[in-house]
């Protein structure tokens, strides 16, 4: 059994694998394939695992995987007696809420007894709670129902958590809720696609801190630090393997070590899909942190592919579909393919690439994007707030002509 170094996580007394792993997508391959990932980032060495409520997967039998119960089933498989941290995230925001939602992981992770007792099976662990995804609305309710203080503290001083924060993607509403010292920890996208998280970002709105910016206000605060989608969302996974040839160096394992030449990030939570990405990324982190040469080489590439695809691209998070009780566009269109799909195509045509076969998936689709009412169901979902429907739009001419 390998080991991966462990670092504090801010000044909440927990210590974490520098390396984790995200299981948002970890149930898309289905349940052999999942538990196997999961029982091989145990194998070599991370102790960190991050989830939600709502991570999962519709399966063919109209059942739902959960990525909680996954976790269960897998640590109770490798039942080792070394400690464990979890993390996940719940959508209750007022205070009864949010003690039915962190119950309901509690019960879904499968976890027993409280505070240094607290285990699964003989594995001990501890336990992270994030609000997960504060924007405007949600912080807003928060901070009226006063839920930190009577909900998140309480649930603490109870031993049903270790440590408590808020994950997001609104910088504005992130700067406020690290300003106002009422959390632990904060989980936040980092990376190399993310022009705004380095010291060179250039010209800001003074209005928006930027990602740089929201990292060091919460290290000077000593809050925990947990660094998401370090290879830039599951929508630019295809637009790499598209680019390999051409950025040779823009590969996931590059993308990982340059966040781990960060100070700013306590542990880094690339997702996985099968075992034999959880082995790449495990080599990635023990061929250690970017030196400057190799950022700077890695940030040029970067912005070569930003300027193919745009800043506004579908990251193919699925936050939209999956975040506080799913969502469903009612015309039918998968609106994630048909973006990331338009991605690839620009790369392609950028890189003078044959885009038939983007035309031709996009032609087997039983929707396609003309059929958009622009409901705005989606877009009041997006993280991002992306133009989703003018983006469908432009998307369908591309992909007929």
């Amino acid at each position: 059994m390998q080991t991966l170094p462990k670092v504090p996580l801010g000044t909440t007394g927990l210590r974490v694998s520098r390396l984790g792993m995200g299981v948002m997508n970890t149930p898309s391959e289905g349940r052999e394939t999942a538990l196997a990932t999961l029982g091989q980032a145990l194998k070599q060495g991370i102790r960190f695992l991050d989830t939600s409520e709502s991570y999962g997967a519709n399966l063919p039998d109209g059942s739902r995987l959960s990525s909680e119960e996954l976790i269960r089933e897998a640590v109770q498989a490798w039942g080792q007696e070394e400690e464990l941290v979890l993390c996940t995230k719940g959508h209750g925001y007022e205070v009864d809420s949010c003690l039915e939602c962190l119950h309901g992981s509690l019960q879904r992770l499968g976890l027993a007894g409280k505070g240094s007792d607290r285990h699964l099976g003989a594995t001990p662990v501890r336990l992270i709670y994030l609000l997960h995804g504060l924007q405007r609305e949600r912080w807003e309710t928060v901070q009226q129902q006063d839920t930190v203080r009577k909900a998140l503290r309480p649930a603490q001083a109870e031993g049903l958590i270790d440590a408590y924060g808020f994950s997001g993607h609104d910088h504005v509403v992130l700067q406020e809720a690290i300003a106002s010292g009422w959390f632990e920890c904060v989980e936040t996208r980092y990376n190399v696609f993310n022009r705004n998280s380095r010291q060179t970002a250039g010209e800001v709105t003074p209005e928006v801190p930027t990602a740089l910016q929201l990292l060091q206000a919460a290290r000077e605060r000593g809050m925990g630090i947990i660094n998401m989608k370090p290879y830039g969302g599951n929508g630019m996974q295809p637009v790499l393997k598209m680019v390999a040839s051409r950025e040779v160096g823009l590969t996931p394992q590059a993308l990982l070590r340059y966040c781990l030449a960060s100070d700013n990030v306590d542990v880094v939570i690339p997702g996985a899909r099968t075992p034999a990405e959880i082995e790449e990324t495990v080599a990635g982190f023990h061929a250690g942190p970017l030196e400057t040469t190799a950022r700077q080489a890695l940030e040029k590439a970067a912005d070569a592919v930003t300027q193919m695809i745009g800043e506004d691209y579908c990251r193919a998070c699925r936050h939209c579909l999956d975040d506080a009780g799913g969502y469903a566009c009612p015309q039918g269109i998968d609106f994630i393919e048909i973006l990331t799909l338009e991605s690839r195509r620009k790369v392609a045509q950028a890189l003078g690439l044959d885009v038939t076969p983007l035309q031709a998936a996009y032609a087997a689709l039983s929707v396609k994007a003309e059929a958009c009412e622009d409901c705005g169901g989606c877009q009041e979902r997006c993280l991002y707030q992306l133009p989703i429907a003018s983006m469908l739009a432009q998307a369908h001419v591309h992909l007929t002509t």
